[in-house]
């Protein structure tokens, strides 16, 4: 039996970021099926979409990635949601987000820890 392909919607305000972030969750095998420039704009795709995997920035215009994440919790049957931040270190952060329904929190400047975890949260979800 093939492998499950995975979606991922991608919602950072850095169309250049995304495009990255994109090519290398496409180039691992997941299926990138929205992006957004803020968390307004994720819900919306979230509930055209139903991705597996939603990747969030913090600060965005609009609505930031903590803000976001109830109302994506609400819309998409068990997400698995990651907050691509640069403030990952950020003590207060991590606890809020993971306070918030996020599964994982991932710095910015790791792209392929990013990667890894992905691969490894939806490894669970089989």
């Amino acid at each position: 039996m093939p492998a499950r392909i995975y979606t991922v919607l991608l919602a950072d305000n850095s169309p250049e970021l995304r495009k990255i972030v994109r090519e290398r969750y496409e180039a691992t095998g997941f299926v990138v099926v929205g992006e957004a420039e803020n968390g307004s704009v994720a819900i919306e795709l979230a509930i055209k979409h139903h991705p597996d995997l939603i990747v969030l920035d913090l600060a965005m215009p609009v609505m930031n990635g903590l803000r976001a994440t109830p109302e994506l919790l609400r819309v998409v049957p068990k997400p698995i949601i990651i907050l691509f931040s640069l403030y990952a270190d950020s003590a207060a952060i991590r606890s809020k987000a993971l306070a918030a329904g996020i599964n994982q929190v991932v710095s910015k400047s790791d792209l392929t820890e990013l990667i890894g975890k992905s691969q490894a949260l939806t490894r669970d979800l089989e």
